[in-house]
């Protein structure tokens, strides 16, 4: 079925550009229009006539985009989406972006159609401005990831500095002074705040991170697989990992073992969510626990207040984690989990 980002690439123009010919708007030349219709008629593009006559009325349906639904750091969010949907009388749309910034735009053209009342992001790859302008003329939340400051649009999440501190924290306090760090894909805020924390208890500590060490992964098991296999290849291994994912900590440790290292005796592994799995793998993970379901609820809160008008006091919101110290990581060491700022 032909969409509206169809028309928009063969007309070379956006898909905000192509909305507001088909609404019949006067801020287009007559240039731009003659080139989108051109477009619409040749790819025989059929604008949702049911999404038209929906205009002034609520679908009571949210759209919930997300990056990897085969991720299970998801399903609790979702699960807390769900609770409050369903409380509110919402049905949840779910989307899959399967990590491509083509699909995240597309999921939009749900909202110019008028085929949801909103939407919860969970993922962030388009342009901020892109989403900020559709933020501006539809409900929209970000959940888990976020802009840089000065965003407009309502957030909530953890506060992903002080987590990558705390993880580094605590593996140069159980005395690892070579530790090694897989982000979360470039490109992406929370990848570079995870790193900016790890990088600041590195310097606190009197630590100089070692550039070797930073690894690039997507969250993944796989990724956290390759990010392994390139420190064993290094002269001198790191003796500890933080892993911006519990994913990535259960590929790196799974690929850490296959070479014949024990962990934890010769590599600690930190990883980041508290997804299930990483409780019940061997050795159990020591992880930053993000509260997932938490966060759905919030963002579902935060989105049923934007679709009904109320004011809302803050943009962001900042639920708190926690360190959660299993077998990974070896030594008795017990730290107080401290919540976000």
């Amino acid at each position: 079925m032909t969409t509206i980002s169809d028309v928009a690439k063969k007309a070379g123009v956006s898909t905000a550009t192509v909305s507001r010919v088909l609404a019949n708007t006067d801020s287009v030349t007559p240039k731009t229009r003659e080139r989108v219709m051109a477009a619409a008629e040749a790819l025989n593009y059929k604008p949702n006539a049911l999404a038209r006559n929906l205009r002034v009325s609520s679908t009571r349906a949210i759209l919930v985009v997300v990056p990897d639904i085969s991720n299970p750091f998801f399903s609790e969010i979702l699960r807390g989406i769900e609770l409050v949907a369903n409380k509110s009388g919402y049905q949840v749309l779910l989307g899959d972006s399967d990590n491509t910034l083509e699909r995240e735009v597309e999921y939009l053209d749900f909202l110019r159609q008028r085929q949801a009342d909103g939407m919860i992001m969970l993922t962030a790859r388009m342009d901020q401005s892109l989403l900020e302008n559709i933020a501006a003329q539809y409900p929209v939340v970000l959940g888990c990831e976020y802009f840089d400051e000065g965003s407009a649009i309502n957030t909530v999440s953890v506060d992903n500095i002080r987590a990558g501190y705390k993880a580094a924290e605590h593996l140069i306090k159980l005395g690892h002074k070579r530790i090694g760090y897989i982000s979360g894909p470039e490109g992406i805020v929370l990848s570079r705040d995870r790193l900016k924390g790890f990088q600041k208890a590195m310097s606190d500590y009197g630590l100089q991170p070692d550039e070797l060490l930073i690894e690039v992964g997507s969250f993944s098991y796989d990724s956290g697989w390759t990010a392994m296999d390139r420190y064993l290849a290094l002269e001198v291994c790191p003796t500890a990992v933080f892993a911006a994912s519990d994913e990535m900590a259960i590929g790196a440790i799974k690929a850490a073992r296959k070479a014949g290292l024990d962990v934890p005796k010769d590599l600690a592994v930190v990883g980041m969510d508290n997804i299930k799995f990483a409780s019940i793998f061997e050795p159990s993970i020591t992880t930053i626990a993000q509260p997932m379901c938490e966060i759905g609820c919030t963002a579902m809160e935060l989105l049923l207040k934007v679709i009904n008008k109320e004011a809302i006091p803050q943009k962001k919101v900042v639920l708190k984690d926690e360190l959660i110290v299993r077998e990974s990581c070896g030594g008795n060491l017990k730290i107080t989990s401290e919540t976000s700022d």
